[in-house]
């Protein structure tokens, strides 16, 4: 397991892609599972786990239909498993990552103290994050890094947009 952990560390330092991940269904499934239970935990932290559970699945179903969708396109279905697992996986290092910045962000809120600083390194960390997915749809798709940039911006906006529509913040 710490050879899978230290491999999402190689992706989220641009070092290897997601072709050098084990092409595991059953790998994946463990991955899929960590990532979503870190993300009801961090989605909990403002909102309901009666919100947290579906926003956590709806946004692992947007990512697999835009996966499947975008290696049928390219003609390289095959690499769904590695291309998902490579997404799931930077994304639970990712929200290790921010999880204390989150924290630190929410508390200075709740005592009234600027908190400008945690949310400079949340939007550092999460531009951080849209690279990584750019440069995994890069190797995924057999496109140019341009092309990934495009998709994972036009993912994380459509990501987005469907979340916040079904699930709106309270004011």
């Amino acid at each position: 397991m710490l050879k899978l952990i230290n491999a999402f560390v190689d992706i989220c330092l641009f070092r290897i892609g997601p072709q050098d991940l084990p092409c595991s269904v059953p790998l994946l499934g463990i991955v899929v599972l960590a990532d979503s239970l870190i993300g009801i935990v961090l989605m909990s932290i403002d909102r309901s786990i009666n919100e947290a559970v579906p926003i956590v699945i709806i946004s692992l179903g947007i990512i697999v239909f835009v996966l499947r969708f975008l290696l049928a396109v390219t003609n390289h279905p095959e690499r769904f498993v590695q291309a998902l697992m490579a997404v799931t996986g930077s994304g639970f290092l990712f929200s290790l990552v921010v999880w204390p910045v989150l924290m630190w962000a929410y508390h200075l809120r709740e005592i009234d103290v600027d908190n400008s600083v945690p949310v400079l390194l949340y939007y550092i960390i999460a531009f951080w994050n849209i690279a990584v997915l750019a440069y995994i749809f890069r190797h995924a798709l057999s496109v140019t890094i341009a092309v990934g940039a495009g998709i994972a911006i036009l993912y994380v906006i459509i990501n987005e947009v469907i979340i916040s529509g079904l699930f709106p913040m309270a004011a």
